[in-house]
């Protein structure tokens, strides 16, 4: 079986990373919900944990330093540059799964 995620996902997806890709200094919240729409994705995408843990943790480390304020500014490491690039161009639509239901019930029927 085969799982894949919605056209229209995929593409909100991948123009939200290549808009934060060319940006050198962003609103956190921004980074925040591109950070949000990449992690709701991971259950259909098979690759897609790979690329957010260097935003993840250049998120943590902004709003540690503004008090958790999601309105200041931060900036774009190379490192989520790459996370996103990475999105851009190898976001895999789509996830094999090989999840065989087998009951335990003690009875064949």
């Amino acid at each position: 079986m085969t799982v894949s995620l919605p056209e229209k996902k995929v593409k909100k997806i991948v123009q939200a990373c290549t808009e934060l890709y060319g940006l050198s200094k962003v609103k956190i919240r921004n980074v925040a919900q591109v950070l949000g729409l990449m992690v709701s994705s991971f259950s259909d995408v098979e690759y897609c944990p790979f690329f957010y843990r260097n935003t993840e943790h250049g998120i943590i480390q902004a709003l540690k330093c503004h008090a958790g304020d999601y309105e200041n500014f931060m900036c774009v490491s190379p490192e989520m540059k790459q996370e996103f690039f990475m999105v851009d161009n190898k976001f895999i639509t789509s996830k094999k799964t090989n999840h065989t239901w087998k009951s335990r019930c003690p009875y064949n029927l």
